[in-house]
């Protein structure tokens, strides 16, 4: 199967090498108009030393014409005899121009006219002859004026003859000057164009040999890509196979899904998929783009594997195609299993610790209760020290149950969040009217700072619960002395609440821990052991009111409790 990346196309871009050839085309022809143009240069260039001769012979011809016709009208006038042989000698020189025309002349009828103008000149001339009493005025002057001019015209065209023959060698030369030159420029011209041509071969040449290079390195890489393709696809965890969106025919299956269905060829993968009896391989199901669904399929060795099947109708190289893709599921099925079994076991351990804190919560705590009632009147009227000793011991001991109890229905959720308007100063009172007798006989100060106008949005039982803790967190670590003191400020949409202490404070390196559910092994002044979850349930508890708490101690000098609470409009609706 062709697995070409649809970005590379296999087939030689010939519209590159038609363009290179087109364009070499278009060359020569420009070569062969300059070719052609030159020659016709080259034969009009001829015609330029003929016709500046030709001019040169008739402008001498005109002037001997001039002195011809001076000598006639001055034979004329005188009847000088000499005037009369030049006039002869004309006469002579026309019969020659005569000859001449005719045998330069195609026109029958030019050569008839000039007969005519013999006539007539050698009429005039026979009249020349008359008596001396005949005047010269009386000769035909229509006659003499059409001679006049037509000896002129002869006359100059047979000296234009003359001086033709006479200087043919000369014009010859200068032709072949003038061929020479132009030859000469018309093969640096065309010297240039060849370059050029050559020039642009050579450059198209690269080209193209750049183009097949190319070519051939783009089939490299898409070989490669081919193989990679094809390595990736027949390894990944899937059992992946190909087929005909019309026919329904396999066309391709990968390695993972032949080792999972043991088959080698394609008709044997259609078999597989006729008994997982998945139909989306027929043409009416073809519209559908994507489907999904489970199968269960029996191996050779008698067990059954569960399989995800995801299909997808794909399109490669302009064909549409069924892409059938099969995830064996049999492992996570298992761990499903195991997963409910676990949270069925894990049920019924909470409901044995929900008993279990029922337990504690009404048939432990009431005689709790009763012990404290009846040590207190014992040390009422006997002030025995085993009497208070029996109090103060009951006492710690439900402060600890209520933690217990507490904070397990924060762990479970059943603890409900119900925030209301409180007045802080009221609270951290009610919160030293527990602990005033027990502080008043170690000498320890209370101190409340807060005003008795500071109010604030939080849950009243849990506000409390965190005080309490604290501040007999800080009675066990204080001595003779010492003062505890509760301080609350507004800042920023946030209240932030301090608790201090000057007792005997906590190490640095045990802070981190301090609020972790672990064994607290700070050193207590008084007698007896700090488990560590007061301040456990005071961070769940500061958690449900989206706030922060933290503690900050010198060793030997303070140390500090913060509590940050937000606004409860800024508190999230799933706290409650």
């Amino acid at each position: 199967m062709n697995l070409r990346p649809p970005g590379l196309k296999k087939r030689f871009n010939f519209f590159a090498l038609g363009k290179t050839g087109l364009t070499l085309i278009v060359f020569l022809l420009i070569d062969i108009y300059w070719i052609f143009t030159t020659r016709d240069y080259v034969e009009a260039s001829k015609l330029e030393p003929y016709t500046h001769h030709i001019m040169a012979s008739m402008a001498r011809a005109q002037s001997q014409l001039t002195a011809a016709r001076n000598h006639y009208f001055e034979f004329y006038l005188s009847k000088d005899s000499l005037a009369r042989d030049s006039a002869a000698e004309h006469i002579a020189n026309f019969e020659r121009l005569l000859n001449n025309v005719r045998r330069m002349a195609s026109d029958s009828e030019q050569i008839r006219r000039l007969q005519n103008i013999t006539v007539l000149l050698n009429d005039s001339l026979k009249k020349a002859s008359l008596p001396d009493g005949y005047q010269p005025d009386q000769l035909n002057g229509n006659q003499l004026h059409i001679v006049i001019p037509e000896l002129r015209y002869l006359k100059m065209l047979d000296d234009s003859i003359v001086a033709f023959h006479s200087r043919e060698k000369e014009i010859l030369q200068s032709r072949l000057e003038i061929f020479t030159r132009t030859f000469h420029r018309a093969m640096a011209v065309s010297i240039l164009v060849l370059l050029t041509n050559l020039f642009l071969i050579f450059f198209f040449a690269w080209q193209v040999r750049r183009k097949i290079l190319e070519r051939q390195n783009a089939n490299e890489e898409l070989a490669r890509r081919q193989e990679s393709y094809k390595t990736i696809l027949g390894n990944i965890p899937l059992s992946v196979a190909l087929s005909n969106i019309h026919t329904g025919e396999i066309i391709y299956i990968n390695q993972t899904f032949q080792q999972h269905f043991e088959v080698t060829a394609n008709d044997e993968a259609e078999e597989v998929f006729q008994k997982l009896r998945i139909g989306f391989t027929t043409p009416k199901r073809a519209k559908e783009k994507t489907k999904s669904a489970e199968y269960c399929w029996k191996m050779a060795n008698g067990e059954h594997h569960i399989y995800l099947y995801e299909a997808n109708v794909v399109q490669i190289h302009d064909e549409e195609l069924i892409l059938h893709a099969l995830l064996d599921i049999t492992a996570r099925k298992n761990y499903e299993k195991e997963l409910k079994k676990s949270q069925h076991k894990l049920q019924e351990t909470l409901d044995a610790k929900d008993r279990f804190f029922s337990i504690l919560s009404h048939d432990i705590r009431s005689p709790l209760s009763t012990v404290i009632g009846f040590s207190d009147l014992l040390v009422e009227e006997t002030d025995h020290p085993y009497a208070k000793t029996i109090c103060e011991t009951s006492e710690n001991l439900l402060t600890l149950l209520n933690n217990v109890l507490q904070w397990s229905r924060a762990q479970s959720g059943t603890m409900r969040f119900q925030p209301a308007m409180v007045n802080l100063h009221q609270i951290v009172e009610q919160v030293y009217s527990i602990h005033r007798s027990t502080a008043g006989e170690n000498g320890i100060r209370l101190s409340n700072e807060v005003t008795p106008d500071e109010e604030w949005t939080a849950d009243p039982y849990m506000l409390e619960t965190i005080l309490r803790n604290l501040v007999s967190n800080s009675l066990k670590f204080t001595s003779n002395g010492d003062s505890i003191t509760v301080s609350a400020r507004k800042k920023q949409n946030n209240l932030l609440i301090e608790v201090i202490d000057t007792g005997s404070g906590i190490a640095p390196e045990k802070l981190p821990t301090l609020f972790s559910l672990r064994k607290y092994n700070g050193t207590p002044q008084k007698s007896g052991n700090n488990s560590g979850l007061g301040l456990l349930l005071c961070k769940e508890l500061v958690k449900r009111h989206q706030g922060t708490i933290s503690a900050e101690s010198i060793p030997g000098k303070v140390t500090i409790f913060k509590i940050r609470l937000p606004e409860i409009s800024k508190i999230s609706p799933a706290i409650h």
